[in-house]
Parts: structure tokens; C-alpha cells; sequence
């Protein structure tokens, strides 16, 4: 399970590089609850994610990344992922 859903994570995340968001909306419950550290305050549900990430829809490119030291603890049917992620873009 734990391979799973750091695989989910990553082919999310390369997508997002790519400037398509969609694939975290893709794999996200209806009862979602987004923190990030640029937001006033956390987005709720998934109606809510999914217009939050229609607004940055092709507006995040970047070359490089990677996931440092990712974490997943499982409790009964819920996990939780956690990693420091450090992005790069190459200027010419």
C-alpha cells in the first residue's frame, strides 16, 4: 500500500511540473483538506480543490524535482504522506 500511494503522489506531482494540477484533483476524496503554506487558510472539500486548482492550471513549469526523505504512516484505512520536495528550473 505504502508503494502505492507514493506512486500516486509522484505521477501527480510530474504532472503538476508539467503545469496540469489535475492529477491531484484526480486522486483526492471528496473530503479533502488542502494546507499550503502560501494559503490564508485551508481549502475544504473537494469542489473547493478543484476551483483552486483550475486557477493555477498551466501557470507552474518546472524542470527539475524531488521528494527528501517522504514519510507514510498507515492507521486502519487512512495514511498519511509527508516529504519535503525541492523543485529546479534550469534559466538559460
Amino acid at each position: 500500500m505504502k508503494e502505492t500511494i507514493l506512486s500516486l503522489e509522484k505521477q501527480a506531482m510530474e504532472r503538476w511540473r508539467n503545469g496540469d494540477p489535475s492529477g491531484f484533483v484526480e486522486i483526492s476524496a471528496e473530503d479533502i483538506t488542502y494546507m499550503d503554506p502560501s494559503l490564508t487558510k485551508p481549502i475544504l472539500g473537494l469542489k473547493e480543490f478543484k476551483t483552486y486548482m483550475k486557477q493555477i492550471k498551466g501557470r507552474i513549469h518546472y524542470q527539475g524535482s524531488e521528494f527528501i526523505d517522504p514519510r507514510i504512516v498507515v492507521v486502519g484505512d487512512a495514511a498519511v504522506l509527508s516529504y519535503n520536495y525541492r523543485s529546479s528550473v534550469t534559466t538559460p
